[in-house]
């Protein structure tokens, strides 16, 4: 089974999960609409009522279904061990150039 394609846009005022699915009897594409900023903000948005059902000549828009959607902060970031070895690398550098500085002489008359 294939993976199903997924986007994730701002169309019409309003936030939408989009999802492609093909099927052995066909396919079709279902959106799941949110009120604006529902990515924007920490916090649990529901797409009922949301937005009205709405028809041109050939086909109808809407909500694929009532669907929850839950925007959480994610974990802490951590550097990758070439960042940390880069990190290391100009430290070591940095003080290897101190020591090798030469002291100024004077010379006195």
């Amino acid at each position: 089974m294939e993976p199903y394609p997924t986007s994730f846009g701002n169309a019409i005022g309003a936030d939408y999960i989009g999802l492609n699915l093909t099927t052995e009897n066909g396919g079709g594409t279902g959106f799941y609409w949110f009120r604006p900023g529902a990515f924007g903000a920490v916090g649990v948005y529901s797409n009922q009522g949301w937005p009205d059902p709405f028809c041109d000549g050939e086909a109808c828009y809407g909500n694929a279904g009532i669907a929850t959607l839950t925007v959480g902060m994610g974990g802490n970031a951590v550097p990758e061990p070439p960042s940390w070895a880069l990190l290391i690398t100009g430290f070591g550098l940095a003080g290897m150039a101190m020591r090798r500085r030469v002291a100024p002489r004077y010379v006195t008359a």
